[in-house]
């Protein structure tokens, strides 16, 4: 097991703030890459809040959000997944790259990158 990322993040089930490790494990059998978020309960016990696969190893921006929230970048694109959201979804947003992913305090992300061009965005 790997440690992706950790930090604090509000656990909208028990409206408090938690601490929040991923972890990421490459299964050979499948050739996928697995990946399990974690909470601390009150009494310093592991709380698996979410697992999911992906076909790449999550590498780029990397950040733990309120829900708890899992974002990342990935080929330009930004994705999110969360109990909340029950899967992996794309964020829709234009970008030819990604500089940073980061949480805003009142229910937002925010993502800093350069934007497509018209070109770009049509395979021109």
């Amino acid at each position: 097991l790997d440690l992706v990322a950790c930090g604090a993040a509000l656990d909208v089930k028990k409206c408090l703030v938690v601490p929040c490790i991923l972890l990421r494990q490459f299964k050979k059998k499948s050739g996928c890459f697995r990946y399990v978020l974690l909470t601390f309960s009150n009494s310093n016990v592991l709380d698996p809040q979410l697992e999911f696969k992906l076909h790449y190893n999550m590498k780029d921006n990397v950040t733990l959000s309120q829900g708890p929230t899992v974002l990342w970048s990935h080929d330009d694109m930004v994705y999110y997944t969360s109990l909340q959201a029950g899967e992996v979804m794309q964020v829709p947003v234009a970008l030819s790259s990604v500089c940073l992913i980061g949480a805003l305090p009142v229910k937002g992300i925010l993502v800093l990158g350069t934007e497509r061009s018209a070109k770009q965005g049509h395979g021109v």
